[in-house]
């Protein structure tokens, strides 16, 4: 499974699509973070300031070593003007 930024057209707006991963992992949210914003062209200490958190935190995330509060992730991504959509869980067929 991979992690997307992408932009829906019909609403204009940006969301970062995590796919399910049983609890979702710190170094998925990590990885799916410093995606976007390296693709923004900032930096960690630039993000933590919009954000209003430490520039370690921000680190922490990216690393995969916090698993991030909702709204911490919420700030974060609203500094990167994302919003979050993470995608359901796969059906398993039944036998």
């Amino acid at each position: 499974m991979r992690y997307s930024a992408c932009m829906t057209a019909a609403q204009g707006e940006r969301r970062l699509r995590i796919p399910h991963v049983g609890v979702r992992s710190p170094a998925r949210i990590g990885r799916a973070l410093r995606s976007v914003r390296t693709n923004a062209g900032i930096t960690q200490a630039e993000l933590a300031e919009r954000a209003k958190v430490s520039r370690e935190v921000v680190s922490r995330i990216e690393s995969g070593h916090h698993s991030p509060r909702a709204d911490t992730l919420a700030a974060l991504l609203s500094a990167l003007d994302y919003d979050i959509a993470f995608l359901p869980r796969p059906r398993q067929a039944t036998t």
